[in-house]
């Protein structure tokens, strides 16, 4: 079961007496009277609504009053007694009225002759319309449509195309498209009622008529440019240059070169400037006979004692320390001064 949603707060539309005198309304619609102080309910077939019963029944006629109660078996001049409270009255007369302001409904204290009892006063039946003439209105003929006034008064009329009374559906068509232009789009005639279709213009795009004789023309082109099978047409399939082969066309470069290991008879510097060789880790040359320095001096690293202690050192490093400026060696786990052999 669904559960009805909670509202703290509900404003009724205000609206002055001489509007809703002549409102028709639709079932259900409620209002608040400004002129009265009254909610007026609207069941779509009394002009006027119906007016609710205020608690202290203030807007209630003596009139009404009195014919509601008769209709409800108080006779007039008997002993009954109009009661407002939260609770029945404890020892009522018959006739008697009860207004219970906690509910807001009202009982009569009715003897049947046989026994007594309060009685809830039965609300007239509603009659729900089952089609549209229920409701007051004069039928109207096969094709024309519902109007109102604005005033509560509906009518049928006929449909008259461009006249503003209607939409004639039948009077929509679609008409011949016009040459393509620009992003295309639809537009429509709101006196004819014919819609028209304008395309884009593609104009600029590749068309099936020149794909075609691209591929047709393919075959020139190949016979133009020597083009064919990859395979066989002279295309490079496979990789069959060697460095020696590569060099001959060129041995000079500017660029960086990245290798994995050099092995060479010779390895010679023939360009200005002093050649750097820089190793990301260290540079191990291996040889049979030794290593030979030749042309001039073999300079070892220079660095201070605090250079010097944060290296990891091995047996055999060498280094010339600018603190003691000496040549220092790594022997036998320490450093020692090499012309002294005094621990460095």
């Amino acid at each position: 079961m669904a559960r009805l949603p909670i509202i703290n707060n509900l404003r009724v539309v205000p609206r002055e007496s001489d509007f809703l005198d002549r409102k028709l309304g639709l079932r259900g619609e409620i209002f608040f009277d400004n002129d009265k102080n009254t909610l007026r309910l609207y069941n779509a077939q009394t002009i006027g609504g119906i007016e609710l019963v205020k608690e202290d029944l203030s807007n209630v006629t003596d009139a009404v009053f009195l014919a509601k109660a008769t209709a409800a078996g108080v006779g007039g001049g008997g002993s009954g007694s109009i009661e407002v409270s939260d609770t029945a009255p404890a020892s009522p007369d018959a006739g008697t009225i009860w207004f219970n302001s906690t509910n807001a409904r009202l009982y009569v204290y009715v003897n049947d002759g046989n026994s007594s009892q309060w009685v809830q006063p039965a609300v007239p039946q509603q009659t729900i319309p089952s089609s549209i003439t229920d409701l007051g209105i004069t039928d109207g003929s096969a094709g024309q449509y519902l109007k109102t006034d604005g005033l509560g008064n509906f009518t049928f009329a006929d449909v008259v195309q461009g006249g503003g009374g209607g939409v004639d559906l039948e009077a929509f068509s679609v008409g011949t498209e016009n040459p393509a232009s620009g992003d295309g789009g639809i537009s429509d005639n709101n006196t004819t009622g014919v819609f028209t279709y304008t395309p884009p213009d593609l104009s600029s795009y590749a068309t099936t008529a020149s794909l075609t004789t691209a591929v047709a023309n393919s075959g020139n082109w190949n016979t133009a440019y020597g083009w064919g099978n990859h395979a066989t047409q002279g295309y490079l399939t496979t990789e069959a240059d060697t460095l020696d082969t590569i060099t001959s066309r060129g041995a000079t470069t500017t660029n960086s070169l990245t290798v994995g290991s050099i092995t060479t008879s010779d390895l010679a510097d023939t360009g200005l400037g002093a050649t750097t060789i820089d190793s990301a880790s260290s540079l191990t040359i291996t040889t049979v006979d030794g290593t030979i320095v030749d042309g001039g001096p073999f300079r070892l690293p220079s660095m201070d004692d605090t250079a010097r202690n944060a290296l990891t050192a091995a047996n055999g490093d060498m280094i010339y320390n600018t603190t003691s400026q000496k040549i220092e060696a790594y022997q036998n786990g320490s450093w020692i001064e090499l012309d002294t052999g005094a621990a460095a």
